[in-house]
């Protein structure tokens, strides 16, 4: 396969699939607990897969009769932006932070993972927000400012609740370029209003599949 020319990820379709039992209606794995996928586990040099019974696929019409034309590996910019819709405890930061996280440029850390993409920097100062903060609901790119200052993204294995406070959330429409931002990218953030993210979401172009344009 190589070195990823772009982005973070390959992905690999096997005819027939991965034929391992479902757990809650998904074949992946999810780490933190230790289910799904084979035994719950990363995979190691050595393991078999097995594999479903190939189907003709040209008589089934797909279920959803589009799909988005954007790349799935993104090009690598030298500076990814990232927008953002300001929410969570935004107006509990002090303004100096608030300033400070959007013009500064963060750096994707070596200890990102799944469950967030973990950033350095100088740090931000939080002032009092951190003391007696109660844990509340999070979203997959909810920004939260751990207890050293610096930003934390929140991925697809993110915790449902979260004890720390949230700058805001990434917009839907470049929730993808957080899962192929690698160690070392820099990021920057830039303010999003709801209608904004929304109509953005509702701009992204779609492609038809051969046959049904």
């Amino acid at each position: 396969v190589g070195l990823a020319r772009a982005g973070l990820r390959a992905y690999l379709c096997v005819a027939g699939a991965i034929a391992i039992p479902e757990v809650l209606g998904s074949r992946s794995t999810y780490l933190p607990a230790g289910f799904g996928g084979l035994e719950g586990r990363a995979l190691r040099s050595g393991d078999l897969l097995p594999i479903g019974p190939r189907r003709d696929r040209r008589e089934e019409k797909p279920a959803v009769p589009f799909a988005p034309s954007h790349r799935i590996t993104p090009p690598a910019p030298d500076l990814i932006e990232l927008p953002f819709i300001r929410g969570g405890q935004w107006d509990e930061f002090p303004a100096a932070t608030r300033r400070a996280f959007v013009e500064r440029r963060w750096r994707v850390s070596h200890r990102s993972d799944r469950m967030g993409l973990r950033l350095e920097g100088e740090a931000l100062e939080t002032g009092d927000i951190g003391s007696g903060f109660v844990s509340d609901g999070t979203v997959t790119g909810a920004i939260q400012v751990s207890g050293d200052g610096l930003p934390i993204v929140l991925l697809v294995d993110r915790q449902t609740t979260g004890g720390y406070p949230k700058l805001g959330a990434v917009a839907s429409v470049a929730l993808h370029l957080l899962g192929e931002a690698r160690a070392g990218d820099e990021i920057v953030f830039r303010g999003m209003s709801l209608d904004e993210a929304e109509q953005a979401l509702r701009a992204m172009p779609v492609q038809w599949p051969a046959g049904l344009s």
